[in-house]
């Protein structure tokens, strides 16, 4: 985005000239291509990785409409005499010659931060708070503040998006994302954008487990095919079935509740952390109320840890 508004603020004369019209014409195109162009990337993020995915991304989607947006409003700051409107004497030349980028960037930072504060409470609860609800409405925008003749070439984009699309959150997109997924064994059972990204519950029709993802992260899952004494489906994570097998150590004098201390520490952060309490202590809590003397030993064996730690 910076790179973007640095690159089109330094050269709107020379991209004014080398169109040869007002490059505000081009900014609804290039705002209503910008699903498009992600849904055509996304899947390809296996080849281009983490590392480049983003930067690939981003430079065909957001560099190009935050410089042609950047080189508008410079070349419209340009045309204003700001030292007429200063009385001479008031301000320096210097200054008032940088007032109009002064000026852009600090109403650019108001807005960023302002959005940054209230729109993460508003994602996802209606079409147009989604990612490509916004970016549809942004194209809507720059239509309304540039009409012209190019409008025409942005239908093809706005057909992508209402037919192709799987990211627009609409009952025909997501049937057809079901479709594809169950050539592969899954089965899409929820979705929704969330402000951590898109969030989405499938279920492999195969193995018999349900996961939540967050755009490209697994969060977590559990096994929905195999039932258990608890009637608490198990994780499928082997490590959390590990970090409940401490239960089984005996000791040589059980320790009660009332006195009984343990050191937990937990080596996932935020929403893993989070799924990790989903996804295991309800079973544990289900089975430990089942099993009193197992919880003695465990609650024994977390107590005699804790001091060789303290030690």
């Amino acid at each position: 985005m910076y790179a973007g508004c640095f690159l089109g603020w330094a050269g709107n004369l020379f991209l004014w000239r080398a169109l040869g019209s007002d490059p505000a014409r081009l900014l609804p195109v290039l705002a209503a291509f910008v699903p498009a162009v992600q849904s055509v990337l996304f899947p390809a993020s296996a080849t281009l990785t983490a590392r480049w995915g983003p930067a690939v991304t981003e430079a065909l989607t957001v560099l190009p409409v935050a410089a042609v947006s950047a080189a508008c409003v410079a070349t419209y700051l340009d045309s204003i005499n700001v030292a007429a409107l200063i009385p001479p004497l008031s301000v320096p030349r210097a200054v008032a010659d940088a007032a109009p980028g002064l000026t852009s960037w600090a109403v650019f930072r108001a807005f960023e931060t302002a959005s940054a504060a209230y729109l993460p409470a508003l994602i996802g609860k209606t079409f147009l708070l989604t990612r490509v609800g916004l970016e549809l409405a942004l194209a809507g925008a720059y239509a309304v503040l540039a009409p012209s003749r190019l409008l025409l070439l942005a239908v093809p984009a706005l057909m992508h998006a209402a037919l192709l699309n799987t990211h627009v959150m609409h009952p025909a997109a997501t049937a057809a994302l079901d479709a594809s997924l169950a050539a592969d064994g899954f089965s899409l059972l929820a979705r929704q954008e969330s402000v951590t990204g898109y969030v989405s519950v499938l279920e492999n029709t195969s193995a018999g487990y349900r996961v939540l993802r967050s755009d490209h992260s697994l969060l977590g899952g559990n096994w929905v095919r195999f039932e258990t004494p608890t009637g608490i489906a198990e994780p499928i994570y082997a490590v959390f079935i590990m970090l409940e097998a401490v239960r089984l150590v005996r000791t040589v004098e059980p320790i009660d509740d009332a006195g009984a201390s343990a050191l937990v520490m937990w080596v996932f952060v935020y929403s893993v952390h989070f799924c990790c309490c989903i996804y295991t202590i309800p079973s544990s809590l289900l089975t430990n109320r089942q099993r009193p003397r197992d919880r003695n030993h465990a609650n024994g064996a977390h107590h005699t840890r804790h001091q060789d730690d303290r030690r």
